[in-house]
């Protein structure tokens, strides 16, 4: 068996998967339900997550429909949240990746906890929220401070930190900016998180706040409000790109050759965009990726193995101490200044 074809082997392997979806009672019963990702069950396809196979899900574990749950798979020790279709594509892309021999040890099954919202066990206040919402909130504020589409930001230690507590999220972003990378030549275009960068020069903002956490893919796939299809729905370079990364998504481990033979090449190389020129346009060209204000760009270096990913995490959380130390001081040493200066004021006012 050559390489190539290892690889989508073990690609073909991970849609194979059956999740086992899991919720605890309160008298310590567990009940189960398993459903596969690919195949249908019942007329309901389970990699949508849509919400007529949430219901399936609800009443086999035996919760009411109405009810609001969160579900969290746990893939060789991680954690990854299910919140939408978004992230358990961003799952998949990790599952893809990984050994055959992982998935025979796991007898091709993914166990999901589903947990009822509102109704989970108190926690430490101080445990990280795994919550990919809660991420994205925060990486927001600290990164833009909540400022509002197309603002530059700036990438911090406080940053690094959000992702340090939830390693699983280094590992999809990983995944995902090689997607990126794949399809448009650089992977860059994912600046960080949140946030994506538009290679097309016909905008007024480069910078796109995602939907959700690492999902570049946000810039084509609502019809209505996506920015490649609405402010460049003109350029010929957008369908290329769109089937390019479905394409990606669904074989992660095609070969660069097989991928310009389904999806079309980089509509973004130099040669394409003299080629196509009049069809693109002055004002829609490709947009340089080398302009002065990328503090916003994450880019953590290698972080494609467990080891790499677990030293950055050390490494960050390292650091991120010794910022709460440094900030610690400084408010003592601010403190202390306004003391003194209330002391001179109080001194003043006596005639001393």
């Amino acid at each position: 068996m050559t390489p190539g074809s290892r690889r989508k082997a073990r690609a073909a392997a991970a849609d194979d998967v059956n999740f086992k979806f899991t919720i605890n009672h309160e008298g310590g019963q567990i009940d189960s339900s398993t459903m596969p990702y690919v195949s249908e069950v019942n007329g309901l396809q389970v990699k949508g997550l849509e919400a007529a196979c949430l219901k399936h899900v609800k009443s086999a574990l035996h919760i009411a429909s109405t009810a609001s749950i969160t579900m969290t798979a746990v893939w060789k020790g991680e954690a990854y949240g299910l919140a939408s279709s978004t992230d358990l594509e961003g799952f998949m892309c990790v599952l893809r990746r990984t050994s055959m021999r992982d998935l025979e040890d796991a007898q091709y099954v993914v166990k999901v906890q589903v947990a009822r919202k509102g109704r989970e066990s108190k926690k430490d206040p101080d445990a990280p929220d795994r919550a990919t919402v809660t991420a994205l909130k925060e990486i927001n504020l600290f990164c833009y401070r909540e400022k509002s589409q197309g603002a530059e930001g700036e990438w911090g230690l406080d940053c690094d930190n959000v992702l340090a507590q939830q390693p699983s999220l280094l590992k999809v972003f990983n995944s995902n900016r090689e997607i990126v990378w794949r399809a448009m030549g650089d992977g860059r275009y994912l600046l960080n998180p949140i946030t994506g960068c538009c290679p097309f020069a016909g905008c007024l903002h480069s910078r796109q706040k995602l939907n959700a956490l690492n999902a570049y893919w946000w810039m084509y796939s609502d019809k209505k409000k996506s920015h490649w299809l609405t402010v460049h729905k003109n350029n010929p370079a957008v369908p290329i790109l769109i089937a390019r990364f479905e394409r990606l998504r669904k074989e992660p481990n095609i070969s660069d050759a097989r991928l310009d033979e389904l999806a079309g090449p980089n509509p973004l190389t130099p040669e394409w965009m003299a080629e196509h020129a009049e069809d693109v346009g002055q004002d829609d060209g490709k947009r340089p990726l080398e302009f002065p204000a990328m503090k916003d760009l994450f880019n953590p270096g290698d972080i494609s193995s467990n080891l790499a990913r677990g030293r950055w995490v050390e490494a960050k959380k390292g650091a991120f101490q010794q910022l709460l130390v440094q900030r610690q001081a400084d408010r003592e040493a601010q403190a202390e200044r306004e003391d003194e200066a209330q002391r001179a004021r109080a001194r003043q006012a006596m005639g001393q």
